[in-house]
């Protein structure tokens, strides 16, 4: 290298501002890591060009930030308009053309007029050339191309009528089709070029793109089957009307999908941990962009992943160290977004879809009560009830408001849940709603099978056989000792329910969730004399009925599988909720 001690290689990187328009700055991260390590390490020297608008992006960078404060960066200001016409009336002098004092006064005068006007002052200049006479550019032909501006407008015109006569479609369509991956909106709302990869079109749009390179409008890199396309110029976001019109409408949409792929790379790259992801209201947002298919078919799986992360969420259940607060939230994120998870939700035709779980017969012995209760096998609902669930019971035409489900039971008003979301289990239900629903819920479902079915509430001897999974000796639903972790109790400070289901480590070895905690669960029988066949009649007659499991509020005694407790069939309560079970034998 001329004027140093030593020889070396000089790399060139032009509009390096581009490095911070990709959609993975993990790789424009380790591509300048690695570049700044290069010139330490052998004979390497680099210059590099970036726009002053994108400094910014700079400062987030360590290696870039030692170059910025060093003796390496260079600030240049606009030319001044001696520079501009020098830089107009030299090289075409020396091309041989004649180009009048006055028409190079009147360029330079426009180009100081209009910011960053250099990629149109070259496309006039071409303009001129390619319209010139003899070996003259004229101010006639300024004129009839309408300035800088009016040069590239007058031009688009053209090509828009050549694009119209190759497609049949709306124009507008296929720009949305070619812009939505080439245009960028930065953190300060400025739209700004983006390569894609031009085999990543349809052959339609390809051949757009193929006469917008032509009228260079667009550039492309790379070899025909493997090129990159991107927007010729940023200044062509202006000049184009209809460009400049469609990056106006979808300004918006365009930042948020920006936002989205810088915050996607940092929830991925901290593992998917909570603090990283937006709002569930920002989200839908996100979602509602990503329902154009314009925009869709520019985002990548992370955006993709990032917009809808139930998936993800209900996987951070399964780590023991994810905390209670971590739970509620993950719960109230699957309520928001739509929770994918078979047994809390409705099927298509608007029914309860409920999980059902094996549980094995056995010998069954309560508390203070000298009779040996005998199980047959029979299946549980692996969830509480949830407020969808008993909505759908509610809302539906033959539902709540049906005499045929109050037989020999009594009907009052509902009352509103304290926590209404969706795959929330349902709480301040009585044991006679309980016993409507599963009425209810008995004749669709065997309407749907073509067989009788019959749903009910579990007995408390069959609710104790599903809590120890057949094991008498368990003390909770988990083989071991009381273990906070493992349900949402009061030792959660949590203060209320979470959604169904949150607590995986706390379940059954059949694996039946939330038989400790989260809400009291009514069974079937009433709390006296349970032995006695009068214990499971359905009266309207106030009873005493066995609620089980403890809730959000109650320490580890309460929430042992062999503790029993009892409520007023007419009782409603914040902290009492249901569970279904299903005959396996008749």
């Amino acid at each position: 290298m001329k004027g140093s001690d030593t020889d070396g290689l000089v790399l060139f990187v032009d509009q390096m501002e581009e490095l911070f328009t990709v959609r993975d700055h993990t790789q424009a991260n380790v591509f300048l890591s690695a570049l700044y390590q290069a010139i330490h390490d052998a004979d390497l020297y680099v210059v590099a060009t970036i726009r002053s608008d994108f400094l910014q992006y700079c400062h987030d960078h360590p290696d870039l930030l030692k170059v910025l404060k060093g003796r390496g960066y260079y600030a240049f200001a606009p030319p001044d308009g001696k520079s501009i016409y020098d830089m107009i009336a030299k090289p075409a002098r020396c091309a041989g053309l004649t180009i009048s004092e006055r028409l190079v006064r009147r360029l330079v005068s426009e180009v100081e007029q209009e910011r960053g006007s250099f990629p149109l002052l070259a496309f006039a200049l071409q303009q001129l050339f390619d319209n010139r006479v003899d070996h003259e550019l004229t101010e006639a032909v300024f004129d009839h191309i309408g300035g800088l501006i009016g040069a590239i407008r007058t031009h688009v015109s053209v090509v828009e009528k050549r694009i119209g006569e190759l497609i049949s479609t709306d124009d507008i369509h296929v720009f949305a089709k070619l812009f939505a991956p080439l245009v960028v909106v930065t953190m300060d709302r400025t739209p700004t070029r983006r390569r894609a990869a031009k085999e990543s079109f349809d052959r339609t749009t390809q051949s757009v793109i193929d006469i917008l390179t032509k009228e260079r409008f667009l550039i492309t890199e790379g070899t025909e089957q493997h090129s990159l396309v991107a927007v010729a110029h940023e200044k062509l976001f202006e000049g184009w009307p209809k460009l400049a019109l469609w990056i106006e409408e979808n300004r918006e949409h365009l930042f948020i999908l920006r936002q989205a792929e810088t915050e996607a790379s940092e929830w991925e790259r901290h593992g998917y941990d909570l603090d990283y992801l937006w709002s569930p209201e920002r989200l839908k947002t996100l979602q509602g962009v990503l329902r154009d298919p314009h925009h869709a078919q520019r985002v990548n799986q992370a955006v993709r992943l990032y917009a809808a992360p139930q998936d993800k969420l209900i996987d951070r259940l399964q780590d023991a160290s994810c905390s209670h607060t971590e739970r509620l939230k993950i719960s109230q994120y699957l309520a928001a977004l739509g929770d994918p998870r078979q047994g809390v939700g409705l099927r298509p035709d608007g029914v309860p879809d409920i999980e059902w779980i094996e549980i094995p017969g056995g010998k069954i012995e309560l508390k203070r009560v000298d009779h040996v209760f005998r199980v047959k096998p029979f299946k549980i609902a692996k969830y509480q009830v949830t407020n969808a669930q008993f909505h759908a019971f509610l809302t539906a035409t033959d539902g709540y408001q049906n005499d045929e489900w109050r037989v020999d039971i009594e009907h009052r008003d509902m009352t509103q849940p304290s926590w209404s979301e969706a795959n929330f289990p349902q709480e301040m239900v009585s044991w006679y709603e309980a016993v409507a629903f599963c009425r209810w819920l008995s004749v669709k479902v065997s309407v749907q099978s073509g067989t009788s079915v019959s749903i009910r509430l579990p007995t408390e001897w069959e609710w104790q056989q599903a809590a120890t999974g057949g094991t008498p000796k368990r003390e909770y639903p988990w083989e071991g000792l009381w273990d906070a972790t493992r349900c949402n109790s009061n030792e959660g400070r949590l203060r209320r329910t979470t959604a169904a289901g949150m607590y995986p480590q706390g379940a059954t070895e059949q694996g039946v969730l939330d038989l400790a905690g989260n809400l009291w669960e009514w069974c079937h029988n009433e709390y006296e004399t349970p032995e006695q066949p009068k214990a499971v009649r359905i009266s309207k007659q106030l009873a005493k009925r066995v609620v089980r499991g403890g809730s959000w509020f109650d320490g580890p005694e309460d929430l042992r599988a062999s503790f029993r407790y009892w409520g007023n069939s007419g009782f409603r309560y914040y902290l009492l909720g249901f569970r279904l079970v299903q005959d396996l034998e008749p």
